[in-house]
């Protein structure tokens, strides 16, 4: 049985007064529930790539969504603002890579960490398999024998195999790839 609550109404008014409030309190939760979790939650600082563990390198031509020919509007389109910005080098910390361009501003080569204080470790791989902490002999049966190896100047320990035709770099510690470096002009 249902009746008004407020003198001269019917009590239909009430009935269908009081489902509507129902829903619309339950239609309020859920929209503040969405506002809260989508406005309070932490987005990504880069772009929709948030690691490194899918991108695959492919010297000449790419690593991951970055191509030769991108200028930084095209790379922080790709991949957000950087984590760190100094004359033109591009550092992604998150994503373990430092984008160095060319005189003209365009994306030349791009550096692939190995990890320090400041980066996280590259997680992605060549096409051909070779990624940080692979061994020396994987570089040298993937890739053959490199063009010239440098030893370090500044570091002994540290040895560089330069495939230059291929447009690769692996810097070695230890008989362990610490470093990549990939020039992305053909």
């Amino acid at each position: 049985r249902f009746t008004s609550r407020v003198g001269g109404g019917s009590a239909f008014y009430v009935r269908h007064h009081s489902d509507f409030m129902t829903y619309r309190a339950s239609f309020v939760l859920v929209a503040l529930s969405a506002a809260i979790s989508c406005g309070c939650s932490k987005q990504p600082a880069h772009g929709t790539l948030t690691s490194s563990d899918s991108i695959a390198i492919e010297p000449g031509v790419s690593i991951g969504p970055l191509h030769s020919g991108m200028k930084k509007q095209d790379v922080v389109a790709v991949l957000g603002e950087p984590s760190q910005e100094h004359d033109g080098v591009l550092g992604y910390y998150d994503l373990g890579i430092t984008l160095l361009p060319e005189k003209g501003g365009l994306l030349e080569y791009v550096v692939c960490s190995g990890g320090n204080a400041k980066y996280k470790p590259f997680a992605g791989h060549t096409k051909d398999g070779i990624s940080i902490g692979s061994s020396l002999a994987d570089v040298i049966k993937a890739y053959g024998e490199p063009t010239a190896i440098e030893t370090g100047r500044d570091v002994p320990e540290h040895s560089l195999l330069v495939y230059k035709t291929r447009g690769i770099k692996f810097r070695v510690k230890e008989d362990k790839v610490c470093e990549i470096a990939v020039s992305l002009k053909p």
